[in-house]
């Protein structure tokens, strides 16, 4: 950008996006992937393996400067989304940075407009995973390749490898993208080490070895780990299209129109025209090295990479969000091959060529929202749900149950814990079930729903309903009793209640637990654990209850525990039934007055 009208326009743009995105980040409710990441990587602030939760929900820089602000400013969506939304500048900046590369002016604004204006691609900038600061880092270091290309500087090596090494830290989707600009650094320093000092040449393979490769086979060992424990479970082997094409379009435009397709299908061939054009036109690896043909050289490198990881070595295509990259390597290629044509042929075509991107503004202003997140909105439990329920629980002399989908526990859990985690967890084990005092459910789902439940209120979004039973169920107790007292005990286990019971088969139970925990270890994993088991020690239920899911702290002051938990429709078989306290990481604890009941459900 270098007249004053595009600047002022660029600072208009960024002003208005970045304000939006704050607002978004401000209102828009936590979704299931960001609970997760609040409760296994940023609340305890174990993010790098080994000594970490194990899951690819990992965004290793994304937790570790989630954590920072979490130290800093607490656990608000705001404050977890904080890192993310400070990185949509960076991205900014780079994108405009990147198309100064780009002679037409028409062609330039539609690469800014088409990036910057992707409403569903940028929401990620509000929420807490990485890879919205993954692709603003990626596209710094594509701009400081072109650097490489074009100065050949050591600092700019250096830069390109530093940038290269955090997007990968952010989004580990990225490996192919980082071995595709290695790949390119070193055909630059081999076409160019005649023009330099070899001294010169031996820097530069040092810093792409140091600053890259050498944090690059950490990552790589931990993919490795991450398939070996079977975690890379995102994606299928479906078809390319079927899964990653028609996922990433339903993702970015939410649309089902044949015309996205066939715009898709127009471009790629004219690309892969041009790309084929010129491989075979120059017949020699420094097409590689041309700054224009960089983002079909990543897009296209990553499609073949694709393919040969998951035809030959199994690995799952990408699906909407893990194959996000593609969408501004494809414009990036689109926009750049177009730039190359003659002047004269662009002034006549070039109004029909961007005209399809005018999708993105578009569907940008019909999509302006503050309530919910397009990929997650099935998940978003309003917040104020947990108002109606609490409520509700003084005039219940039990505490209340809440049933749901399981993949709304985690939702509901993180709102719990930012309103003191007073009331129990979501239990999805059984979903649908009829017993819960209240559920947070499509209501559409099930037709039964009606017969035991009203609602309460709906949410038009997520089409969740808060429904409330229409009479709570009543309840015969069985067994109750008190525990002795445990002091600075380290005991893994910590047995409640361990018996046969009889006359429940064919019933559901609810078990109430109260006691008074105390820990030094923050936060406190510890679960309150229900195994129920038949004659041959197979198992008919497992339901839990986690206690750092509630709270952080367990002091003397912020240590009383009361919930229930359901064990739902158990078979006509004799029942033993084990209720413990598991104490996950064998941490110093102390616990008193340990009362706790376990009664017979009778609807």
């Amino acid at each position: 950008m270098k007249t004053a009208t595009n600047t002022v326009l660029a600072w208009i743009l960024f002003i208005g996006l970045f304000s939006y995105l704050f607002l978004r980040a401000f209102y828009v409710p936590f979704v299931s992937d960001e609970c997760g990441t609040f409760f296994f990587f940023i609340q305890n602030g174990k993010f790098i393996p080994p000594d970490v939760h194990w899951d690819a929900n990992n965004h290793i820089l994304n937790s570790a400067l989630s954590y920072v602000s979490y130290l800093f400013f607490g656990s608000s969506p705001l404050a977890l989304r904080l890192p993310n939304l400070l990185f949509f500048a960076l991205f900014f900046y780079y994108v405009i940075k990147i198309s100064d590369y780009i002679k037409n002016s028409w062609l330039k604004w539609t690469f800014i407009i088409s990036l910057v204006f992707a409403h569903n691609f940028i929401e990620f900038f509000a929420l807490d995973r990485g890879y919205g600061m993954s692709m603003a880092l990626i596209m710094a270091s594509i701009w400081h390749l072109f650097q490489v290309l074009k100065h050949n500087r050591l600092s700019s090596y250096f830069a390109t490898s530093i940038f290269s090494t955090l997007a990968l830290l952010s989004n580990l989707t990225l490996l192919n993208t980082v071995l595709l600009i290695v790949g390119i650094q070193v055909l630059t320093i081999f076409f160019s080490r005649k023009q330099y000092p070899k001294k010169h040449s031996v820097k530069a393979l040092l810093i792409i070895i140091s600053t890259t490769l050498v944090p690059m086979g950490f990552l790589i060992r931990l993919l490795i780990e991450y398939k070996n424990r079977g975690l890379l479970y995102y994606g299928t082997l479906d078809g390319f299209w079927e899964l990653s094409v028609n996922s990433l379009i339903k993702l970015l435009s939410e649309s089902t129109s044949i015309l996205i397709p066939i715009a898709i299908i127009g471009y790629f061939i004219v690309i892969s025209i041009d790309f084929i054009r010129q491989l075979i036109k120059r017949k020699n690896l420094r097409f590689f090295t041309r700054i224009e043909n960089i983002f079909s050289v990543l897009f296209f490198g990553n499609l073949i990479a694709i393919f040969i990881l998951g035809y030959i070595l199994g690995i799952n295509f990408p699906e909407d969000r893990t194959g996000m990259y593609f969408f501004p390597f494809f414009i990036g290629s689109i926009l750049f091959t177009f730039d190359q044509l003659p002047a004269s042929f662009l002034k006549k075509a070039v109004v029909f060529i961007v005209l399809p991107f005018a999708f993105f503004p578009i569907h940008f202003l019909f999509n302006i929202n503050l309530s919910h997140s397009t990929l997650w909105i099935d998940e978003k439990i309003p917040p104020h749900y947990y108002d109606y329920i609490s409520a509700e629980k003084e005039d219940v002399d039990r505490p209340l149950t809440i049933g749901g989908y399981r993949m709304r526990i985690l939702t509901w859990a993180y709102i719990n814990f930012r309103n003191g985690g007073d009331l129990n967890q979501i239990q999805g084990s059984h979903y649908p079930e009829y017993i819960s005092d209240f559920q947070i459910v499509k209501n559409k789902e099930e037709e039964d729903w009606s017969d035991h439940y009203i609602e309460l209120d709906y949410d038009p979004n997520s089409e969740l309903s808060l429904l409330k039973r229409k009479n709570f169920f009543s309840h015969e107790v069985l067994v109750q009793g008190e525990v002795d007292d445990l002091s600075d005990s380290n005991r893994e286990y910590y047995s409640i209640f361990k018996g046969k019971l009889d006359s429940v088969q064919g019933h559901s139970l609810l078990i109430d637990v109260n006691f008074h925990v105390e820990s030094n270890s923050s936060p406190l994993v510890m679960w309150l654990v229900a195994d129920a088991r038949n004659e041959n020690k197979e198992k008919l239920a497992y339901e839990f209850i986690s206690l750092e899911w509630k709270q952080k702290e367990w002091t003397e002051e912020n240590g009383s525990f009361s919930n229930s938990l359901i064990v739902y429709d158990l078979p006509d078989e004799k029942v033993k039934l084990s209720l413990y306290l598991w104490n996950v990481k064998e941490v110093d604890y102390t616990l008193s007055d340990l009362t706790f009941s376990i009664s017979k459900i009778i609807d």
